[in-house]
């Protein structure tokens, strides 16, 4: 018997529709105005575990004993660079780490056992970034992509009574990001951004199995971490780097350079 809090297959799969419509609208109807700045940042953002974005809480039932998942407060940090299409309009990708934490609780009839584990990775997102004016250096951006994060391996934890194992659905995933937040930019300090982000993987991203060694009929109950998050972003950016043009040198004709002498 199982018994897992999520959110519905037809919920998800409307919110990976959304996030690749809005992405192919962002970068559709832009790319034709070209800015050519570079602007490149550093970012932290500590992870808030939500039961209402299915944040892999979930509780696993067996015969003889279950056991619970629930995140814990977890972090991601990198660096971000943003290719400036127009003036409103932005590329942003980057890369970062990632961990999530998580707490364990095994019960049986009788003992209790508690233990904790953690899952890394490496996050690439890419993103196209709207940016809306609110006042003087004063801006709200808005955006929406898609990520794909590289997991170097699988997990294992052991107890005197149990042991946890989770393995990687695959070593890399994908997932839709959508981003909201606000930027004050200076003439000579940088860019300072406070917001919110949303990652959700279009797939699990591990499956959680738990063991009992010391019973005599061991059992094996597996679980699946979704790996949603919802992040509180810290950014800073450095000043803007305008893209040099290459200068195209036009060859002459031959006829116009040598011009035949009047008689």
């Amino acid at each position: 018997i199982k018994t897992r809090l999520n959110l519905g297959r037809s919920t998800g799969m409307q919110l990976r529709t959304f996030f690749l419509l809005i992405t192919l609208h962002l970068i559709s109807g832009h790319l034709m105005a070209q800015k050519r700045v570079v602007t490149l940042g550093v970012q932290f953002r500590p992870i808030q575990p939500l039961k209402f974005i299915n944040s892999d809480f979930q509780t696993q039932v067996g015969t003889d004993f279950s056991y619970h998942i629930a995140p814990k407060f977890g972090y991601s940090a990198g660096v971000t660079v943003r290719y400036g299409i127009t003036d409103r309009v932005s590329l942003e990708t980057g890369l970062g780490f990632v961990q999530r934490n998580y707490d364990l609780t095994v019960d049986t009839a009788g003992f209790s056992g508690r233990s904790d584990f953690r899952i890394i990775g490496y996050e690439l997102p890419v993103s196209a970034l709207v940016f809306i004016p609110l006042a003087k250096n004063f801006y709200m951006n808005a955006s929406a992509g898609v990520q794909l994060t590289l997991f170097p391996s699988n997990v294992t934890t052991k107890d005197d009574y149990f042991i946890q194992f989770s393995s990687r659905t695959s070593s890399v995933n994908g997932g839709g990001i959508a981003n909201l937040g606000w930027e004050y930019r200076t003439e000579k300090a940088g860019f300072f951004y406070l917001g919110a982000s949303y990652h959700i993987p279009f797939v699990d991203i591990y499956n959680t199995f738990v063991r009992l060694p010391h019973q005599a009929n061991e059992e094996f109950t597996p679980g699946a971490l979704n790996g949603s998050y919802l992040s509180f972003d810290i950014r800073y950016f450095f000043h803007e780097f305008p893209v040099p043009k290459k200068n195209r040198v036009k060859k002459k004709r031959k006829s116009e350079n040598n011009d035949p002498e009047e008689d």
